[in-house]
């Protein structure tokens, strides 16, 4: 009997030697979880701030490159005049060429250059005006500006007569579906006299450019 307590006793002490060690074990791995959490974390850290560092770099070159090339237009602070839709006028005289639907897009242009002058007093600020034109005329490539240089005598012409005798242009109105529009912007007031300086500064754009 002795012998099977004895035998009890020794696989009871055992087995708790077992437990009091799978209790330290874990206790260890525990412990060295925060250690692996702490690592990661820093590493996280670290590769945030690299890509922060990154960003910020790349932005500032991206501005820096717009800042350099001064690509835009850079219009007259406080201009009298609208200089941002004088602009957009501008665009319509870009390409025209001599291509396929000549006539229509010269007629097109000089419309648009009307409509501007309708509602925007030229003799407000005759200076902002010329700047935006030579800004303008100077951001064109080359090519662009010798097909203008080609164009803009018949598209101040086709303005002449459209102040002259919208009647005798019409047709060609119609056609380019602005007659509706140029009809009420040459009735206007000031439409002639601002039309008239806006050509003359456009005829003289090869000039004023150098």
């Amino acid at each position: 009997m002795k012998k099977y307590k004895m035998t009890y006793v020794f696989a009871a002490a055992i087995a708790a030697a077992m437990v009091l060690q799978g209790c330290a074990g874990g206790n260890s791995s525990s412990s060295a979880e925060p250690e692996s959490i702490s690592i990661e974390s820093a590493s996280e850290t670290e590769s945030a701030a690299e890509t922060e560092e990154i960003t910020s770099e790349e932005t500032v070159t991206e501005t820096e490159g717009v800042t350099e090339t001064g690509s835009e237009t850079e219009f007259p602070e406080d201009a009298g005049i609208d200089t941002e839709g004088l602009l957009a006028a501008l665009g319509s005289c870009e390409g025209i060429g001599q291509t396929s639907g000549y006539e229509l897009k010269v007629t097109t242009a000089a419309a648009r250059l009307i409509v501007w002058s309708s509602i925007n007093d030229l003799s407000a600020d005759p200076e902002a005006a010329q700047e935006t034109v030579k800004g303008w005329y100077e951001g064109l490539s080359e090519r662009y500006q010798n097909a203008l240089l080609d164009c803009l005598s018949a598209i101040i012409e086709k303005g002449n007569l459209i102040i002259e005798d919208i009647d005798a242009v019409t047709g060609d109105l119609n056609d380019a579906g602005v007659f509706e529009e140029i009809n009420d912007a040459v009735a206007r007031e000031f439409t002639a006299s601002s039309w008239q300086g806006l050509a003359e500064i456009l005829s003289e754009v090869g000039d004023i450019a150098n």
